[in-house]
């Protein structure tokens, strides 16, 4: 079974639609709370002042980087936060938008590059009905109509 590694200020929904679809799961969030418990083989809680202050996504790296995982992926709000999602990443299967497209998102011109029509897609790894490890490359374009709604204007 694949354990993916789910990190961000509130992981519930994501974790959930995760276990539902039959992977092992391990969070990081800023909340913990039971039925998120429920959902996860383990659940770290990442908020600063012992636990009582605000979510943090430096510390969330932190405290996943101990974790074991097949992948990782996030949720809000990593990528207001790119040099803390290099470090959750790093040496890990991203499923996900890479830091360089979340550092670049923000600003529609930055993120429109000759070769790239908007934005980059993800890698995705994935095991085959065979066993066999493969790699495929998923890009998702994000038309025009829809970069306004994205908040990329």
């Amino acid at each position: 079974m694949t354990r993916i590694l789910i990190a961000g200020v509130s992981t519930r929904g994501f974790a959930e639609s995760a276990a539902r679809a039959g992977y092992d799961v391990v969070a990081v969030d800023g909340f913990g709370d039971l039925d998120l418990r429920a959902q996860c083989r383990e659940v770290v809680v990442a908020r600063t002042a012992n636990g009582e202050g605000r979510f943090s996504c430096k510390l969330a790296s932190r405290r996943a980087r101990p974790l074991a995982c097949d992948a990782v992926a996030y949720v809000a709000s990593f990528e207001n936060h790119p040099h803390a999602l290099r470090a959750l990443t790093r040496g890990r299967v991203l499923w996900g938008n890479r830091p360089g497209v979340v550092t670049r998102a923000p600003d529609p011109l930055r993120a429109r590059q000759p070769d790239r029509p908007y934005l980059e897609g993800f890698d995705q790894r994935t095991e085959s009905t065979q066993s066999d490890q493969s790699a495929t490359r998923m890009s998702t374009a994000v038309p025009p109509s829809s970069r306004m709604a994205l908040g990329l204007f």
